[in-house]
């Protein structure tokens, strides 16, 4: 919801049985520290439930050029 975080470059209608690749996006801007995000993949699975992936990472402040 805070649109840091995108998922692209995946097929809309994936048959049974098949896969994607899926390429997630974290947009830092001026965060800094430990992050945690989430992607929620959502489809027509019978049980009805949207898988959550996390993504965590570590950003460093930059550093100033010399």
């Amino acid at each position: 919801t805070c649109g840091c975080t995108v998922a692209d470059g995946y097929s809309k209608v994936i048959k049974p049985g098949a896969s994607t690749p899926l390429r997630v996006k974290l947009q830092t801007r001026n965060s800094f520290g430990r992050l945690s995000r989430s992607v929620l993949i959502k489809s027509n699975d019978p049980s009805g439930r949207p898988l959550e992936l996390k993504v965590e990472a570590t950003v460093e402040r930059a550093t100033p050029a010399s």
